[in-house]
């Protein structure tokens, strides 16, 4: 396990997966899972436009997003700019 994962083991983590796609997953998204089942306060995050999903025993833990990352990301900063002037 890597340092940083061992030293923050008992907090809050959210695993990102960001366009990862279906030719490598045991690279990226394996290790993520394991990660995400193992560790009780892990949370995964997959967006990609086709290729998003997660494995059934994480799903209680997991959000899939189905689209472009930079409209992902665009309708953040767009929905925390509201009402800043």
């Amino acid at each position: 396990m890597n340092t940083f994962i061992k030293a923050n083991q008992d907090k809050k983590l959210l695993l990102l997966e960001l366009g990862v796609g279906r030719m490598t997953p045991m690279f990226i998204q394996q290790p993520f899972w394991n990660l995400t089942y193992n560790l009780s306060q892990t949370s995964y995050v997959n967006i990609n436009p086709k290729d998003a999903m997660t494995h059934p025993k994480i799903e209680d833990k997991s959000l899939v997003i189905h689209a472009d990352i930079n409209t992902v990301f665009a309708d953040i900063v767009n929905d925390n700019n509201k009402g800043i002037s």
